[in-house]
């Protein structure tokens, strides 16, 4: 057997198996060990089985938390934009804050946007207090103008002034090619900065709730999106920055759902002519809330 090389050549867990006795008398403790060396082997594999059972476990269950988190995050998401679509409706029928116009001329003369507050002091507002006063304003030959724009700071609607400059020539060429009087005392503009509250945060958000209703009650609606630096951001605002932001998308929506969009303008600068908006701009704004929404630009 030695001589043979035969212990080379054979497996000794099959020997152990069958011939225990012999090979026992021809190596004392030969099967002793192989069978120690399987044993140990089979507490490796069950350990191995069980901590990589216990660490499945772990991540089913983490799974699990994760798609439980994820759902509530979602059904919470659905029921907030629920709650908005119903306030929304709810605001289009009624207004929680009164409507606030700046009369053309005076918008023109001012030079700049001026903000809400310093307009009420010096008395340059013009306050409808219900949706029938708006409709009886219009009825009487006045022109109601929303501008919708992109604030390009975080703190200034218009850091540049390029978006002011821009309104005021759309203001007049709209005039003129609907033959209004060109004084501009028949139009009344709105405009956010102008027109919602800035210095106490409570009545601005009543005035917000009423957004909807001040976009769909305008007769005219101009977006404003000239290319412009933004002043805190390495960005140039432009018309595509303006169609990301879910104000503006909410703004043509609102307007559009009352009154088509025949009355809908787009001006990107001094130099480019009014024009009225196309069909096809609007196929991101009825995703609103896809829009971009942050605190400081609306």
């Amino acid at each position: 057997f030695e001589k043979m090389n035969c212990i080379s050549k054979v497996n000794l867990q099959s020997l152990c198996d069958t011939q225990k006795d012999d090979i026992e008398e021809y190596s004392p403790g030969l099967c002793v060990s192989v069978n120690s060396s399987d044993q140990t082997t089979t507490i490796v594999i069950v350990l191995c089985s069980v901590l990589g059972g216990g660490f499945l476990v772990l991540v089913l269950l983490f799974v699990f938390h994760q798609f439980r988190k994820m759902r509530a995050i979602a059904q919470g998401h659905e029921q907030l934009m629920e709650a908005t679509l119903n306030e929304s409706i709810r605001s289009l029928r009624q207004l929680d804050y009164p409507l606030h116009l700046v009369r053309g001329d005076d918008f023109v003369a001012e030079g700049k946007l001026l903000r809400h507050e310093v307009l009420r002091n010096t008395h340059r507002l013009t306050v409808l207090d219900s949706l029938s006063d708006v409709d009886s304003f219009i009825d009487v030959g006045k022109h109601i103008v929303f501008l919708s724009h992109q604030w390009t700071s975080f703190s200034c609607p218009d850091a540049y002034g390029a978006q002011y400059k821009a309104m005021c020539i759309s203001l007049k060429e709209l005039a003129r090619e609907s033959g209004w009087d060109e004084s501009l005392k028949d139009v009344f503009v709105w405009a956010d900065f102008c027109c919602l509250p800035q210095a106490n945060a409570s009545i601005q958000s009543l005035a917000v709730r009423s957004l909807a209703a001040y976009a769909a009650s305008a007769t005219y609606f101009i977006i404003v999106a000239p290319d412009t630096k933004h002043a805190d951001l390495d960005e140039v605002c432009d018309i595509d920055t303006y169609q990301k932001r879910m104000w503006t998308r909410a703004e043509q929506v609102c307007h559009s759902m009352r009154n088509g969009t025949e009355g809908m303008f787009i001006t990107k600068g001094e130099e480019l002519p009014l024009a009225k908006v196309e069909h096809d701009f609007f196929k991101e704004s009825l995703r609103v809330f896809e829009g971009e929404l942050t605190c400081c630009r609306l």
